[in-house]
């Protein structure tokens, strides 16, 4: 009787954690920290990179077309800010090891690129944003200021038509909107 309630408070615990671990990230809330591989085998902090930027493009994708679309315009905008304290850093969700390198050498993203490879779908970091799995469904991007603090969110949920609230000019409009806010 006593290692089936032992059973039961500990199923109990997993929920409630379960629960609170799939909260939605919103505006306001400080981006939890990961640790992941780059390319080179080198370990990247989500953390460290946004306190060496005034601004952090938080970016999950999978090399499809519809990721790769927003992948020229994340290029564009980098290139426009990024003498103004502006940078990326791309988690790759595709599992691929050659097709991520194909895709950041074709797409010249020039920045830091992330992969709990040769995980398919999604990572742990992807987990502890709540980003599910994202082929065909466009990227999910966040804004954070150099403390972590989330300035923007656009993470596409199943079952819901992808909005695109960070991509083309509107990208653009919030990069410059939040770069010219931290400068007041």
């Amino acid at each position: 009787m006593a290692i089936c309630l032992v059973m039961i408070v500990s199923v109990h615990a997993l929920a409630q954690q379960t629960s609170a671990f799939k909260k939605a990230l919103a505006v306001g809330d400080t981006a939890p920290n990961f640790v992941s591989t780059n390319p080179d085998g080198e370990k990247v902090s989500s953390r460290q990179m946004a306190r060496k930027h005034r601004l952090l493009l938080l970016h999950f994708w999978y090399p499809d077309s519809q990721n790769v679309l927003a992948v020229q315009t994340i290029r564009k905008v980098h290139e426009a800010y990024k003498d103004s304290g502006f940078n990326v850093l791309s988690v790759n969700t595709s599992g691929d090891s050659i097709e991520w390198n194909k895709t950041i050498y074709r797409e010249s993203m020039d920045w830091r690129n992330v992969s709990s490879l040769p995980r398919l779908g999604v990572g742990p970091e992807a987990e502890l944003y709540g980003v599910k799995y994202i082929a065909g469904r466009g990227p999910a991007i966040l804004l954070l200021d150099r403390s972590g603090k989330i300035l923007a969110v656009d993470i596409p949920q199943p079952d819901t038509p992808y909005n695109g609230l960070l991509i083309g000019d509107r990208l653009f409009d919030k990069v410059q909107e939040l770069l010219a806010e931290q400068e007041k």
